[in-house]
């Protein structure tokens, strides 16, 4: 049989038989041979020495009895600390074994995450008792010699956040924060560090994971420096430009905006869109949203709608919007943006051109003088009803063609005399030898000039014909 301490235990007389003991041992060897001499010898026994006998037995049993008691308490008292002590061994021997299993569980997972990594010990020495490959790779750090290590040995970095990484494991509070970390081949790198303290039943405290931000901070700048380069061409772009976000309240009001509506930029930007703006925009936006997403305009496209909108004072202006929603790459709404250019100083001069040209077409055609309008290439632009009557051909026949009388033998006089007056220069009257549409040939005299735009920019000529009686020379 064996203690708990894997011992074997000692066998001893419980404190009862070891005075039944005494007393028989007593009676034996003192009690008994008494009796037996004074039997012998004729003698009767004395009664006092019997019972002192007896009684001194008895006094001695019980005295035996007493110190067996002791002993057995004690030898218990001493087994069972013995025990106590055996257990506590055998309990923190199995509690080292758990914590060296946690730990070596907890390296093999972080070993395979990409992040860098890094197990904290000690709260108070930061020791580091494991570093995954990815933070070897991305720290440069020295793991030949043996772990645990100190942090500062590995990860050289300010005190300030040695004392708080520490303060977060004591005070069992994540922390996180952005530090530029000088590596052992000298690199600096911008590091995101994040420590999560863990139980601290085990022996790994916290995890301490780096981030490297080297391309998000490149990613950053880059970012400032479109958000700057495009401010700047929305501010000069000469089409109003402004922007919606997702809360229905204008995040961006260009100067141009400003420029054709009248409403500052102080005014529109955080407060809604005037209602016909707005109501304009919703309907073009409705419109595109039946297009694919490809299609959905994203500038002043030439089929942009022209739109009349009111300006603060309430002066009407017409406008050519586009405008095109925006999502990000989750497909969260961002709002919207639109353009819209003011045409109503080009509507004003187109008007007056479209009534000029009228005019000029109504004049023309009015004129018993046969009039040919031609472009720089010699294409037909304008046809009058008397060059209709003289040469045959209708007005549709000849537009956008070389003028059809001239003959192919006479196209290079044509052209000679199209680059004269193309340079500036009015040609007289020549006499030309010009063919009608039914093949007869028309002795034509033509007077040619040049036409400028107000500008003064050359764009065309003006011949004005008139048929000769049959000449006596031939034409040239």
């Amino acid at each position: 049989m064996k203690d708990p301490t894997g011992r074997p235990s000692r066998r001893h007389p419980s404190p009862a038989a070891a005075a039944a003991l005494f007393m028989s041992g007593g009676v034996l060897l003192l009690l008994i041979p008494e009796l037996a001499a004074r039997v012998l010898t004729g003698q009767a026994p004395d009664a006092a020495n019997v019972i002192g006998d007896v009684a001194f037995l008895a006094i001695g049993a019980a005295a035996v009895w007493y110190l067996a008691s002791r002993i057995e308490a004690a030898f218990g008292a001493e087994t069972a600390a013995l025990a106590a002590e055996t257990e506590a061994h055998l309990g923190e021997t199995e509690a080292r074994k758990t914590v060296e299993r946690r730990e070596r569980v907890l390296a093999d997972v972080i070993d395979v995450v990409p992040a860098a990594v890094l197990l904290l010990g000690d709260s108070d020495a930061l020791l580091v008792t494991h570093a995954n490959p990815a933070a070897s790779r991305l720290l440069d750090l020295d793991t030949s010699g043996a772990m645990p290590r100190r942090l500062q040995e590995l990860l050289p970095i300010d005190l300030g956040t040695l004392d708080l990484v520490t303060a977060s494991i004591a005070a069992r509070s994540p922390w996180s924060g952005e530090r530029v970390v000088s590596t052992n081949t000298n690199r600096r790198i911008p590091l995101s560090l994040a420590v999560t303290p863990i139980s601290p039943d085990g022996g790994v405290r916290a995890v301490l994971v780096a981030t490297d931000r080297t391309e998000l901070h490149f990613a950053e700048r880059e970012s400032e420096r479109l958000a700057v380069e495009l401010e700047g061409f929305v501010q000069t772009a000469p089409v109003g430009f402004v922007t919606v976000g997702p809360d229905g309240l204008v995040a961006a009001w260009n100067a141009a905006a400003e420029r054709i509506l009248g409403w500052t930029v102080a005014e529109m930007v955080g407060s809604h869109l005037p209602d016909d703006l707005g109501g304009v925009i919703a309907q073009s936006l409705v419109s595109g949203a039946s297009q694919s997403a490809g299609a959905r305009p994203a500038g002043m496209t030439p089929g942009a709608p022209e739109v009349l909108l009111a300006r603060s004072t309430g002066e009407p202006v017409v406008v050519r919007l586009a405008a095109t929603t925006a999502y990000g790459r989750g497909n969260d709404y961002f709002g919207f943006t639109a353009m819209f250019e003011d045409v109503t100083e080009a509507r004003r001069i187109g008007a007056e051109r479209d009534e000029a040209e009228s005019r000029f077409r109504a004049a023309v055609d009015a004129s018993p003088v046969p009039l040919i309008l031609l472009d720089p290439e010699g294409k037909v632009r304008l046809w009058s009803g008397a060059a209709e009557i003289l040469f045959g051909w209708t007005a549709d026949e000849t537009m956008g063609r070389l003028l059809p009388p001239v003959p192919d033998d006479g196209l290079a006089h044509f052209f000679d005399r199209l680059k004269q007056v193309m340079a500036g220069e009015a040609v007289g009257s020549e006499l030309l030898a010009y063919i009608g549409r039914d093949g007869r040939t028309i002795p034509t005299r033509v007077w040619s000039a040049p036409v400028r735009a107000s500008d003064g920019t050359l764009v065309g000529v003006i011949d004005a014909c008139r048929e000769e009686p049959e000449p006596a020379t031939p034409l040239g």
